[in-house]
C-alpha cells in the first residue's frame, strides 16, 4: 500500500468513526507495543481536544482507547492537565487476557482506568517517539493543534497500577518506566 493509500484510509476512517488508532507491534517482541489515537481532536470542542496513548499487549487496546474517549465525551468530562484522573466501572465485565496473566480475567468495579496528562519534556518525547503520526501533514486538518495529549493505564488483575508497589512485573515491564504512574499520584485503596 502506497503512502498516499495509507493516508487516504486512516482520513476516511477519522471522518467515519471520529478518530481512528494507530497499533505500533513489534513482531519479534523485544519493543513496547503501544496505541494511539489520531484525529480524536478533530471538530471537537476545546474542551476535548484530546488524543490518547495507550501502552499494552492486548487485544482490546483500540477497545479500550475508543471506549475511554467515547466515555469522556458523552460524560463531557473535562480532564485536568496537571493531574492524573481514575475513571471506576469502565472495566466491570470485561474478560481481557495480558500475557502476564495468561489467562482471561474478568475486570471488575474496581478496576479503574487512569488518564494520565503528558506534559513538559515527557510531553516532548513522547510526541517525538510515540505518537509522532499526529504531527504528520497529512493529518494537520484532522488534528486539533495545541491538543492535549493523555496517557492511559490500565491496572493488574489486582488493581494496581505501573509504578505501584506490588504491581505486577510483567504488566509494568508493557509500559517504559517513565510512563509509570507516580507513586503520589495511585488512588488510595480503600
Amino acid at each position: 500500500m502506497s503512502h498516499e493509500s495509507y493516508f487516504e484510509n486512516q482520513i476516511e476512517t477519522i471522518q467515519r468513526s471520529g478518530r481512528m488508532i494507530q497499533g505500533v507491534f513489534d513482531p519479534e517482541g523485544e519493543e513496547t507495543t503501544f496505541l494511539y489515537s489520531i484525529g480524536n481532536s478533530y471538530k471537537k470542542s476545546n474542551a476535548f481536544q484530546n488524543e490518547y496513548l495507550l501502552f499494552s499487549d492486548t487485544d482490546f487496546g483500540a477497545i479500550i482507547i475508543n471506549m475511554v474517549a467515547d466515555h469522556i465525551d458523552e460524560e463531557m468530562i473535562v480532564l485536568p492537565t496537571d493531574e492524573v484522573t481514575y475513571l471506576p466501572g469502565l472495566l466491570e465485565g470485561v474478560v481481557c487476557v495480558q500475557e502476564a496473566w495468561s489467562k482471561e480475567v474478568e475486570m471488575g468495579e474496581d478496576h479503574c482506568i487512569a488518564i494520565r496528562p503528558i506534559s513538559g519534556l515527557l510531553e516532548k518525547i513522547t510526541r517525538d517517539r510515540y505518537v509522532c503520526a499526529l504531527g504528520v501533514p497529512a493529518f494537520e486538518d484532522y488534528v486539533a493543534s495545541g491538543n492535549n495529549l493523555f496517557q492511559i493505564a490500565l491496572p493488574d488483575s489486582l488493581g494496581r497500577f505501573p509504578g505501584e508497589a506490588g504491581c505486577n512485573r510483567q504488566i509494568a515491564s508493557e509500559m517504559p518506566d517513565f510512563f509509570h504512574i507516580p507513586a503520589r499520584d495511585v488512588i488510595p485503596k480503600v
